[in-house]
């Protein structure tokens, strides 16, 4: 998730501010580090942000948010 959101110049907090989450940034932050597990819904608002499937941010170890 962090490499996409990179990609696209997009900062954590207008990530949150485009999901509309009521979370902070920080909680963002403690998904891509797998640090909490984020929703189904939630990954799939966060790929629709970031142009991408919403498997995209698992994809690469398996692991949410890594």
């Amino acid at each position: 998730m962090r490499l996409l959101r990179i990609e696209r110049k997009i900062s954590q907090e207008m990530l949150v501010l485009v999901v509309g989450i009521t979370r902070s940034y920080i909680y963002i932050g403690k998904i891509e580090r797998g640090e909490v597990n984020g929703s189904i819904l939630l990954f799939y608002q966060i790929g629709e942000t970031l142009d991408a499937k919403p498997e995209s941010p698992v994809r690469d170890t398996g692991r949410i948010g890594s």
